[in-house]
């Protein structure tokens, strides 16, 4: 009889221990469950980040573009207004010159009329 009984109580604590055992194992796949969706959730933030990354490397080279655009711009702008001052600086002697031809032509003839009175 004793012997049946340290067997009946090895049944149950084997029982107990295969319960525990079993439980141990749910909560084993449980947390492997977890730690993939956390692994899952990982790379997707990793693979957003590179993404936004990308996006911010393009804008910058985007923004140099601009920047040597807009620069290049000026450049020309100001040449522009350089060759503007240039051609009016050059009418305005054109004109003096001119003006100095007509004179000088006026003066001729005014000698040329006194001579003859």
């Amino acid at each position: 009889m004793d012997y049946e009984l340290q067997s009946s109580g090895f049944e149950k604590e084997k029982k107990v221990l295969t319960t525990k055992l079993e439980s141990l194992e749910n909560d084993v796949d449980s947390l492997r469950k977890k730690i993939s969706k956390k692994n899952d959730e990982v790379e997707e933030e990793r693979k957003v980040k590179e993404q936004l990354l990308q996006q911010i490397d393009l804008h910058n080279i985007e923004k140099v573009k601009q920047d040597r655009k807009y620069e290049e711009v000026e450049k020309e702008k100001l040449h522009n207004l350089e060759q503007i001052k240039h051609d009016q600086k050059y009418e305005v002697l054109e004109k003096e010159n001119n003006d100095s031809q007509v004179l000088i032509i006026y003066w001729f003839v005014f000698i040329v009329l006194c001579l003859m009175l």
